[in-house]
Parts: C-alpha cells; sequence; structure tokens
C-alpha cells in the first residue's frame, strides 16, 4: 500500500483529486467557484499580492474539502451504524470546511468590493 518512491506517490495524490472531482459535488463546486474568482481577479487586474492572497485562501478551502472527504470516507469504512463519535468526526471535519468558507468569503469581499476594483468592474462592462 505505502509508495516507495516520490512518481508513484504523486500518482497517488493525482489519483485522489480526480476521484473528489469525479465524486464530490462541494469539491465540484469549490473547483467552479476558485476558477470564477481567478477569472476575476484577472479581469480587475489584482497585483500579484492579491492573488496570492486569493489562491492561498481558494488551497485552503480546497485541502479542507479534501479532508472532510477523506474522513467522512474513513468513518463510513469503518462503521456504516450510527455511533456518536463518527458523527461527531464528520461534524467537526465538516466544520473545518465551514470555517474555511466563511474566511473565503470574507477575504472574497475584501479583494473584490474595494472602490476602485467596483469601478474597475462597472467600466469593464461600460456601465
Amino acid at each position: 500500500m505505502k509508495n516507495k518512491n516520490f512518481l508513484g506517490s504523486l500518482k497517488n495524490a493525482c489519483r485522489g483529486l480526480l476521484q473528489a472531482a469525479k465524486t464530490e459535488r462541494n469539491f465540484k463546486v469549490d473547483i467552479f467557484c476558485a476558477c470564477l474568482a481567478f477569472l476575476l481577479g484577472i479581469i480587475l487586474g489584482f497585483s500579484y499580492l492579491e492573488m496570492g492572497i486569493l489562491t492561498v485562501t481558494i488551497f485552503i478551502v480546497l485541502v479542507c474539502e479534501l479532508i472532510n472527504t477523506a474522513v467522512e470516507r474513513t468513518v463510513d469504512l469503518v462503521t456504516e451504524e450510527f455511533r456518536p463519535l463518527a458523527k461527531a468526526a464528520k461534524d467537526i471535519a465538516a466544520g473545518a470546511v465551514l470555517l474555511s468558507s466563511v474566511m473565503s468569503i470574507i477575504v472574497a469581499v475584501l479583494l473584490f468590493l474595494r472602490k476602485s476594483v467596483i469601478l474597475k468592474l462597472f467600466s469593464f462592462f461600460n456601465f
């Protein structure tokens, strides 16, 4: 089960990302929102620092979503019946996703809703 080389580990990691992208609705939504945020950042002429902040924020949400999925699947593998500790593990992992999502909304508001950004957006669409 354990990889003996870096390329094997990298291959399995990519396989995990593809699995999540194929099977997890919330991960698909997160990827869509990330692409939209990147596109808007480019259109609005974000600085390197702003794009860096946006990138880190997006990756934190995606990592939390992947960890949540791994916890859910592991718990489901261990037990199919209701157990309070299993529920707590799933709820705590979901809480991490919630916190990272709230953080990403706060960062998005701070980055996208500045007066200069709103003016650029209006000028881009010729309002």
